[in-house]
């Protein structure tokens, strides 16, 4: 998968109608390496849920352009500064779990079968 959608993934952490357990994610993140940024608000079409959509991003040389694209969707409190939702890689929806480690710093974890990889993302603006 893709840095740069992982980091685009996180920015969609914020759940403007989130539980009273959960943190407002919603804002600006950044990879922890600085591949990307995505920012997390209210989806569109699902205000009681939370989407990240790409809004910058260091491509893969010969890669087509994420930016604009939604990478993540449909994410909803799943506990104490817990979420989950679907991480869209462009051909698959996997299942994320996004889970902060502080007011501006999370982690975002997606697996496909056994294999998982994780990201760490910084929130840039609100």
């Amino acid at each position: 998968m893709r840095r740069v959608a992982f980091l685009i993934a996180l920015a969609i952490l914020t759940v403007g109608t989130a539980r009273a357990e959960s943190a407002d994610l919603r804002g600006v993140w950044t990879a922890e390496d600085g591949s990307g940024a995505a920012r997390i608000d209210v989806c569109e079409r699902s205000v009681d849920r939370l989407c990240a959509t790409v809004i910058a991003e260091t491509p893969e040389p010969g890669a087509p352009s994420t930016i604009g694209s939604v990478v993540l969707s449909n994410l909803a409190p799943a506990g104490p500064s817990r979420w989950r939702g679907l991480y869209h890689t462009g051909t698959q929806n996997l299942p994320a779990t996004i889970r902060a480690r502080g007011a501006d710093q999370v982690e975002m974890r997606v697996c496909v079968g056994i294999f998982c990889s994780t990201e760490k993302y910084r929130r840039t603006a609100r």
